[in-house]
């Protein structure tokens, strides 16, 4: 009989941090994954010559200087010490309507001096915001302990509760920020997809914050590297992997979860962790909880993405681009943007990868991303018939945009395109509409909602990833998969003391 300590469904970023460190730990954890590799969005694809990273812009966490950054103490600790890249400019940012123009550098001392440069009277509200920002890191580190107290949370910790029910827009506001110092810092709400005056700040500023401290930082070998070298670590602490294994059913008996029918074949473990969505992990159960059902029935999920990819037959300085990430917005309304990102180039991101890896690179090549934040729904009525034409019309349309913008000229240089679309990330990364980050951060459904609240009514089932309690973003689902392993551990410690 195949009998495991430990099931682990999905082998994406969370899947991945979650079975390391439970075979770190010294539990027989087999790694069930439905493609040919592990990684999930850590990958890379080629087309020509140019080597393309398919969806890391840049990793929170993964400081450019040291290793003191959320991701890089998680990687420290499974003695993992992948080689890095970043740059000292953490982002230029365009609004065009009123010719806005900025840049803004890392670290909390440049930040300062670059917006108090441009509006001036900043200094002491970006001072006052950074050691907001500190109480909620402490706030959220309490709350993060096996053993918490509620009664402490609310005499000690009154910034995180009060913070976690404002806004992005409503924290800045009640700190008298000016509608210039709120639009240079609020531009990575463009990677979430969900304006900042609906995004939470709790989650907006926690993940800024390690933007602001890091760089703008990714991996030496692209992120595909990143998910390789987690994945011999995992092997040679006896994990064991099957690849091209998709998941038919969670096996549940009594309330509890028993183990996974892979290919047909029944697998049984003490603890199962679900690295899927969980809509998709319990469309595979016989009569899920309603409890679970009425949440995931609730929610609503985040924007997918249009990725433009393209290898460029000229070298980037000549070409004219000046920087490895570019955010550009037509007009400071943040809440009428995405909506109208079919008919005109409202917002997007670009990154030259060829700014990072400059020495490793072809010097007469460019590779450069365009991507476009896209509400799932935008594509309901996309059908077969016409989505080669509908892609290619947005990625004509948004190349001609940034021609425009930044005057220079891509289409006569274009060697190689490539276009991913919500229903390509549908595809590799099953995910409901190709929701790229789980669920909205909203009012009610927020970072220290999904924290407090119990996620899951299944005995012996636990969930990481995206569209769990740490909310969206790249780094978070190392976070959750790593938490998702504890909570298994504590757990089966519990039952063995019990015996």
């Amino acid at each position: 009989m195949n009998k495991y300590d430990c099931i682990v469904v999905g082998g994406g970023n969370s899947g991945l941090m979650c079975a390391i460190n439970l075979a770190n730990q010294g539990y027989k954890t087999i790694l069930f994954e439905k493609n040919s590799s592990l990684g999930g969005a850590s990958t890379s694809f080629r087309r020509g010559r140019f080597e393309f990273e398919p969806s890391l812009h840049e990793l929170a966490g993964f400081n450019k200087d040291d290793n003191n950054g959320t991701v890089d103490k998680m990687f420290s600790k499974l003695e993992f010490y992948p080689e890095k890249r970043g740059t000292d400019v953490l982002y230029r940012a365009i609004y065009k309507e009123d010719n806005f123009d900025f840049r803004l550098h890392y670290k909390r001392e440049n930040i300062i001096e670059d917006i108090e440069a441009i509006c001036p009277g900043s200094k002491n509200k970006l001072i006052e915001l950074f050691s907001i920002i500190d109480e909620l890191r402490r706030g959220i580190d309490y709350v993060s302990l096996e053993k918490y107290s509620t009664i402490k949370v609310i005499l000690k910790h009154q910034t995180l509760l009060k913070v976690s029910t404002l806004s992005v827009r409503e924290l800045m506001n009640l700190l008298g920020l000016s509608e210039k110092a709120q639009r240079i810092l609020e531009v990575y709400w463009a990677y979430l997809g969900v304006d900042s005056y609906e995004l939470n700040a709790l989650h907006y500023f926690i993940m800024a914050d390690m933007y602001y401290n890091g760089g703008a930082t990714v991996c030496l070998n692209r992120s595909n590297d990143l998910a390789l070298g987690l994945e011999n670590k995992f092997i040679k602490l006896g994990g064991k992997i099957k690849y091209n294994s998709y998941v038919d059913k969670f096996l549940i008996e009594n309330n509890s979860c028993i183990g996974v029918r892979v290919n047909g074949i029944n697998f049984y473990a003490k603890k199962v962790i679900s690295a899927i969505t969980p809509i998709k992990a319990y469309e595979k159960m016989d009569n899920p909880n309603p409890k679970n059902l009425k949440y995931e029935n609730k929610a609503t999920y985040g924007v997918s993405l249009v990725c433009i990819y393209l290898g460029l037959d000229i070298n980037y300085k000549e070409l004219g681009i000046k920087d490895y990430a570019t955010f550009i917005f037509k007009h400071n309304n943040s809440y009428s943007l995405l909506d109208k990102q079919l008919t005109s180039a409202e917002v997007y991101m670009v990154n030259c990868y060829s700014y990072i890896y400059d020495d490793l690179e072809a010097k007469d090549s460019t590779i450069l991303t365009i991507s476009i934040p896209m509400p799932i729904e935008l594509f309901n009525d996309v059908n077969v018939m016409d989505y080669k034409k509908f892609k290619n019309d947005i990625a004509r349309m948004y190349i001609k945009d940034l021609e425009e913008t930044l005057n220079i000229d891509i289409f006569n240089h274009i060697e190689e395109i490539s276009i991913a679309t919500p229903m390509t990330f549908d595809r590799i990364l099953n995910t409901p509409g190709g929701s790229v980050y789980g669920y909205k951060t909203t009012r009610w459904d927020n970072m220290m909602a999904r924290m407090l609240s119990k996620d899951n009514h299944i005995k012996n089932l636990f969930f990481c990833g995206a569209s769990t309690k740490e909310a969206v973003g790249y780094s978070t689902t190392y976070t959750s998969g790593k938490r998702a392993a504890f909570e298994a551990i504590k757990q089966l410690k519990r039952e063995k003391n019990e015996k």
